[in-house]
């Protein structure tokens, strides 16, 4: 897959999990309403751990990112005028 094409795919994970985030937050689910069957609380559970998993590794890869831009590959990709180099 080419640069473009990964990032392309990566704005739109976390244009994913973000939608999916402010989703969640405008929804009213009250587990400890009376009739609230345990099989919708154990499904709320799983989906907030898998964006809160989906989050914690958006974050990971801009962090990858930053320090690579920054880093010593940034020097030696613009000496050799590659991605990131001028």
């Amino acid at each position: 897959m080419r640069g473009t094409a990964r990032g392309e795919r990566a704005r739109e994970r976390e244009a994913e999990v973000t939608a999916f985030g402010e989703w969640s937050a405008g929804h009213s689910f009250a587990p400890s309403d009376p009739g609230t069957p345990p099989e919708a609380v154990d499904d709320r559970a799983h989906a907030l751990d898998a964006y809160d998993a989906a989050s914690r590794a958006l974050h990971r890869r801009k962090q990858v990112r930053s320090a690579a831009a920054t880093g010593p590959l940034s020097t030696t990709r613009a000496q050799a005028g590659g991605p990131g180099g001028t």
